[in-house]
């Protein structure tokens, strides 16, 4: 009985990590990835990005809040994506309880559509309205 418990469990393991894998997506620009160079004028102690094949979760990180924005994400071309965001959110730095909330009209996320290019030197470039960062992929 212990060794068939066992093995149940063993099994029951093994599907966890394979659903743990890289779930991102095959686009090139799918993973999680960290900012490395972003305009002075944002002053954010933490920039993240996580982009699927079909989302994204941008994460702002600051000093007393946290804002975080998700959206769509649609293949523009081999190494390049177009991200509309759908909603944002501002977290309390302290204790991440919501503090706003909203849902983002799509004609207006259409209008100020970002943009996700992966360079040659591995890292991805975000665009949106000519505000460049730059990421490298998380570890």
């Amino acid at each position: 009985m212990k060794r068939i418990l066992s093995v149940i469990m063993l099994l029951a393991l093994a599907a966890a990590l394979c659903a743990c894998g890289n779930s991102y997506g095959s686009h090139a620009c799918a993973g999680k990835w960290k900012c490395v160079s972003a305009p002075i004028q944002m002053k954010y102690s933490d920039i993240r990005l996580e982009l699927t094949d079909t989302s994204f979760t941008y994460t702002l990180v600051a000093e007393k809040s946290t804002t975080v924005m998700t959206g769509t994400a649609k293949n523009i071309g081999e190494k390049s994506m177009v991200l509309y965001v759908v909603t944002q959110q501002q977290l309390d730095g302290t204790t991440s309880r919501v503090m706003q909330e909203r849902t983002v009209d799509a004609k207006e996320s259409e209008k100020n559509p970002v943009y996700a290019n992966l360079l040659d030197n591995g890292r991805l470039e975000m665009n949106a309205q000519g505000t460049e960062i730059q990421f490298e992929r998380a570890t």
